[in-house]
């Protein structure tokens, strides 16, 4: 089953900005098919959480990292796009 999704998730993978990996501590099968998972996500930066869907342990804290991290570089990018406009802007104002 694990092989039939790999294919879509290498091109899937470049272009997200997270990536959200589970896997179920009670079945071996679950668990040994994350290395593969991993593998394909290896290029971005990692942070581990151990959470449990059965009690909600740090399941809220592990999303909320996500989401301030995807936050941060949101306002990375909009800070990017706004100097270049105003660059942009500049230079037409002093051509003339």
């Amino acid at each position: 089953m694990w092989d039939m999704y790999r294919s879509i998730t290498k091109q899937f993978f470049r272009k997200a900005d997270g990536v959200v990996v589970m896997y179920d501590i009670t079945t071996e099968e679950s668990f040994t098919a994350v290395r593969q998972w991993l593998t394909s996500v290896k290029d971005c930066q990692m942070t581990f959480y151990e959470c449990s869907a059965c009690s909600g342990y740090n399941v809220v804290e592990s999303m909320v990292h996500l989401a301030r991290i995807l936050k941060e570089q949101e306002d990375q990018e909009k800070e990017k796009t706004v100097h270049l406009v105003s660059i942009h802007s500049e230079k037409k104002r002093s051509c003339c």
